[in-house]
This record gives C-alpha cells, structure tokens and sequence, in this order.
C-alpha cells in the first residue's frame, strides 16, 4: 500500500517535471534527471528530447517499470554516462 503511494506520487512529479522540461527542449538533444533510491537499489530516469532513444536503447534490458527505473544503476559516473556515450557513438 505504502509503495503504491508513493509510486503515485513520485510518478505524478514526474509528470510534472516533464512538462516543464518542454519549454527547454528547443535548446537541448537530450534532457535526463536520475533520481537514485536512498536504498540504493537503482534510479529512475526521466528524460526528453531528439536523442530520448539513446536512453531506451542504453538501458533496455534494466528496465523495470513504466516509470524508468532501472534496477542496479545508482553511479552517474561510472553507469549511466558510460551507457550513454556507448549508445551516442553508435549513431
């Protein structure tokens, strides 16, 4: 119960996080915000623009829910850029 709370919550900040982004998405390929479980479990990602594909296809097998969360990815440094420059240099 308490998780379905907060997966609603979380998810409706998400909404309206994203909506803001659209305002900034003329300027960028890609906008990401990684938001990392304090129990460091792994992260959802949020993220907008011309490139979001290299997101989906960087991640696509630790994909667990609607809501991006990767399970296991909680190191921008050493996962996620890493991820992401990989799938970039494959365009």
């Amino acid at each position: 119960m308490l998780f379905n709370l907060k997966y609603k919550i979380f998810k409706k900040n998400c909404e309206f996080i994203t909506e803001d982004f659209h305002g900034a998405i003329n300027k960028f390929d890609l906008l990401m915000m990684c938001f990392t479980s304090a129990d460091g479990s792994g992260s959802n990602l949020l993220f907008i623009g011309p490139l979001a594909g290299v997101v989906d296809e960087a991640f696509k097998e630790d994909i667990m829910d609607d809501l991006y969360f990767v399970d296991g990815v909680i190191s921008r440094k050493k996962q996620i850029i890493p991820a992401l420059s990989k799938q970039l240099g494959e365009l």
